[in-house]
Order: C-alpha cells, then structure tokens, then sequence
C-alpha cells in the first residue's frame, strides 16, 4: 500500500507524522504532568457519548486508568494492545499501523513475529518520551475510530507540552 493509506486513514504525511512525534519531545515528564494529561483526556471523554477508555503507563506501571461506562474487555484488549505496538516499536501504533498497511499487514506480522491479535495495529497509542532519557511511557485511548484515538492522544500531549 501507498502514503495513501496514511493520509486517509490518520490525514497527514510521512513526514508530518515524524514532525509530530519530535514535536512531543518533552524535557521532563513527571506525575504531574500524566494527572494533566489524564485530565485533558477525560475532557474528552465526557464530550462524548461513545464509551472510551484511556490508560496512562509510566516506567512501566499504569498510573491513570479510566474506562466510561459501556465500554467492555473488547476496550481494554484494544488499549493493551495498543500500549504494547507502542512499546514494542517505540513509535506511536499511527505510525506502525501505516508501516503494516504499507507493507501488508500479514507480512508485516511475520517479519516482526508479533500476534496480530496481541499487538494492536491501530491508531490511539503514543509514546512519552523524554529528551536524552527515552521512552518513559505511554498514554493509549480506545473508542472512537483510529484516527479520532489518535488525535485526543496528539491533542492532550501538546496542552501538556506546553503546561
């Protein structure tokens, strides 16, 4: 499959996508800041109707989780696997469900050895990382389609970057 994929499905390029991700580059990233990131979310989650989940990890330990009311195990399958495509590949699951699409998706799977059912090849699931330390976390969101997950992950990282 083409960038075609990408810009349908998530409506950004390659390299707007990368940009984004330098752009949530963050100096530090404390408690503090994951209660904040919590808190725009669940702005989020209370404008709508849908049943959402979100899960915030830091150093590998879930520190917010929240789940509205009709969501199911289903939600929480798709958060784990979410939050494990973006530990696993350290880009946001955006990013990788591209990159599977691109290059099908079974292919993909194959070449990696990961269980499709497992890791989540869908958009909702981004990587908090902090400059010269790394990967430090994630924040994942499940419930609307894989671009509106991806965008309320996006759009809470940036009021935090800037909080």
């Amino acid at each position: 499959m083409s960038e075609d994929y990408g810009i349908k499905t998530y409506g950004k390029t390659e390299q707007e996508r990368i940009q984004e991700e330098d752009d949530l580059l963050f100096p530090k990233f404390t408690y503090e800041h994951a209660k904040y990131l919590y808190d725009k979310i669940l702005d989020k989650m209370v404008s709508t109707t849908k049943p959402m989940g979100v899960e915030i990890v830091l150093n590998g330990i879930p520190v917010y989780t929240h789940y509205q009311y009709g969501t199911t195990k289903k939600t929480i399958a798709w958060i784990e696997g979410k939050r494990k495509t973006v530990e696993y590949f350290g880009q946001s699951s955006a990013s990788i469900d591209i990159q599977a699409h691109k290059m099908g998706v079974d292919v993909f799977c194959a070449r990696f050895g990961i269980d499709p059912h497992e890791y989540k090849l869908c958009g909702g699931a981004f990587p908090i990382i902090v400059k010269d330390l790394g990967i430090v976390g994630t924040v994942s969101v499940s419930g609307l389609t894989r671009k509106e997950d991806h965008q309320t992950c996006i759009e809470a990282l940036k009021q935090v970057h800037v909080y």
